[in-house]
């Protein structure tokens, strides 16, 4: 009886240590610039089976990425669930 608590402890324990991976979108709005004038965009992007921490990660460096052209500015990127 004692073992089956212990194996038990341990298991819940492991449950809560370990980080959920979950499906995520990085969803971004830039100015991308057309002949003589900055026209909106927005783009969106999926993140399948992460944490929470490689999610932002990857989202932080489509920001980045998306910057990266002359054409855009302005770009800023948020995670949502």
């Amino acid at each position: 009886m004692k073992k089956s608590f212990l194996i038990l402890g341990f298991a819940t324990t492991m449950l809560f240590v370990t980080s959920c991976k979950r499906d995520y979108s990085c969803n971004c709005t830039y100015e991308e610039f057309h002949d003589d004038h900055w026209d909106p965009n927005t783009a969106s992007f999926p993140l399948t089976e992460l944490s929470k921490k490689d999610a932002t990660s990857a989202c932080d460096v489509n920001e980045t990425t998306l910057g990266l052209p002359e054409d855009h500015r302005n770009v800023d990127c948020k995670l949502t669930k």
